[in-house]
């Protein structure tokens, strides 16, 4: 049967309307997605600018490189007695990174490998700090400040970059509320965001902190009808999931004290619930209502590295709640920020670094803010209900919150030049690689070494006896059987400013007796981080000054 010329044409015509449809549709997709891919890329490179170089390895770092090494290595979850500091799925990631990537040693030192880390955890957060922001309604342009405002925060770039479980909590906390702030909260995304809930549970318990606030974010998305499935899913899928960890003790035998009448173990051994206690007790003070304590001194930390921050998280906190009638995540996320600042000044143990699951809410809400604000100048600008909308979302309180952050970050720009300059000039590493390396050269591999947890990875197993200054007086098996409670079984201490710190307090004699009866070797330093190798001498030598 024959066709006309016109019909015969007819097919060719939608194949070329087709792929012109299909090549229309890739160049939207690209123009959309372009911007975020941009400024994640711009948050990774500089995160990533000098990270093995700055900040210090810190000594919370190594301590989590040799947990990770020793799951790896041995499938212990501690070289040493596990004494339920946290939950273990932080080093188990951490190890797991280091065989994907070839090793504990595959970028130079252990910690390096795990900064790599933390670059990946890094762009991941910033990722779903944008798709956050875009998922709750805000503009791309919010979405982008949001972005920004994470990525440049000199706090974020130091502690971001180290080796710590607060940054892989905060991608797990994070991606959890990506599921729970779709334009509807399905079975799967409520069991999802569960599931990422219960993996920072499991990796750092302080997640726990912004359930309240999560709650409120998952009530205020949902007509009252529909809340109670959607909220059963992610509660339960996530202490469901969290469960694992006391579940774990108990089958073991070390979730009840030592000697209780619940203790099914008997003897002396580490427990959960004596870790719980021991969290609770750490450095008791009043907090907010002591000028001296833990939460203050913190508070002036944050302050000198990043005032921006610090005057934005206090402005956050209203800053939601004016926005709560415009957006109804607003509150859920400022209730979030709420009730973790109200933990860290209850008067206790505040580490500088537990401001991180912090960082990123801030940057929301803040984004919320300047969005809202934009709004309404614009509506004002173009004369379309300008009057309304200054009224109901409130643009002049918000706006003098946002000029207050602006004018501290203009104030203080000396404060943000000393922070810029230490994460992307200085190598405050040289010093402590300069010192494994000596210690390599020099120090025959069978001497007892106390050592800065930093360096205890790149020492073992060829040192099997450099341990942590830590367990050097707690730990039974070292302090006992290996040193027979004398310091003179210490051949070398390799002393950093931590290590003096902590001597201080009085709570390591061992170590201190040791230090006072060594002679310097070799000292290394640079960019204001120093590493003293000092040998043990048994004669009689000058006491180190401390």
């Amino acid at each position: 049967m024959a066709f006309s010329k016109r019909e015969s044409a007819i097919p060719a015509q939608r194949d070329v309307t087709s792929n012109a449809l299909v090549g229309r549709a890739g160049i939207a997709a690209v123009v959309r997605f372009a911007p975020a891919v941009m400024l994640v890329a711009l948050a990774g490179a500089v995160h990533a600018y000098n990270a093995f170089r700055s900040p210090m390895y810190d000594d919370d770092e190594g301590l989590y490189m040799q947990q990770a090494w020793s799951f790896v290595t041995s499938g212990k979850l501690s070289p040493y007695a596990y004494f339920y500091d946290h939950p273990p799925l932080g080093w188990f990631t951490i190890g797991g990174f280091a065989k994907l990537v070839g090793g504990f040693d595959a970028f130079g030192t252990s910690d390096n490998s795990g900064r790599m880390l933390m670059l990946v955890v890094h762009v991941a957060s910033a990722a779903l700090v944008y798709a956050i922001v875009k998922r709750i309604g805000g503009s791309a342009w919010a979405a982008a400040v949001a972005v920004l405002m994470f990525a440049i925060s000199p706090f974020q770039i130091l502690f971001g970059r180290e080796v710590l479980l607060d940054n892989l909590a905060v991608f797990w906390m994070l991606l959890s509320v990506y599921f729970l702030t779709g334009e509807r909260i399905s079975s799967r995304d409520a069991a999802c965001a569960g599931l990422a809930l219960g993996a920072g549970l499991l990796t750092k318990e302080i997640v726990a902190l912004m359930i309240p606030g999560m709650f409120v974010l998952v009530w205020s998305r949902l007509e009252p009808g529909q809340r109670r499935t959607p909220a059963v899913t992610w509660l339960g899928v996530a202490f469901g999931v969290a469960a694992l960890y006391p579940l774990h003790a108990l089958a073991i035998s070390e979730f009840f004290p030592s000697g209780s009448f619940l203790d099914l173990k008997g003897g002396d051994h580490p427990n959960l619930l004596a870790g719980i206690k021991y969290h609770q007790q750490r450095a008791r003070d009043f907090g907010v209502l002591d000028p001296n304590s833990e939460f203050w001194r913190a508070a002036r930390s944050w302050w000198r590295i990043d005032p921006a921050l610090a005057v934005a998280t206090v402005c956050a906190i209203p800053a939601a709640a004016l926005l709560a009638r415009r957006s109804k995540d607003a509150l859920g996320f400022g209730a979030m920020i709420a009730v973790f600042m109200l933990f860290l000044a209850r008067g206790g143990a505040v580490f500088d670094f537990w401001l991180l699951p912090v960082v990123p809410l801030v940057a929301i809400v803040l984004a919320l803010a300047v969005d809202a604000l934009r709004d309404a100048t614009w509506r004002a600008h173009t004369r379309e209900r300008a009057a309304p909308m200054l009224v109901r979302f409130a643009p002049p309180p918000t706006a003098a919150l946002l000029a207050a952050i602006a004018i501290t970050a203009v104030v203080r720009v000396p404060a943000y030049g000393r922070s810029y300059d230490r994460a992307f000039r200085q190598d405050q590493t040289q010093a402590q690689t300069q010192a494994i390396d000596w210690i390599e050269a020099h120090v025959h591999p069978s001497a007892v070494i106390v050592i800065d947890n930093y360096a205890w990875v790149d020492l073992h197993p060829r040192y099997e006896n450099a341990h942590s200054f830590w367990r050097i007086d707690t730990e039974k098996a070292i302090r006992d059987d290996l040193l027979h409670n004398d310091w003179r079984r210490v051949d070398y201490v390799s002393l950093t400013p931590v290590m003096r710190e902590a001597l201080d307090d009085g709570k390591l004699p061992l170590v201190a007796q040791a230090l006072d009866h060594s002679e310097l070797a070799a000292r290394f330093e640079h960019d204001g981080m120093w590493v003293e190798i000092r040998r043990v001498s048994v004669a009689p030598v000058a006491v180190v000054a401390r």
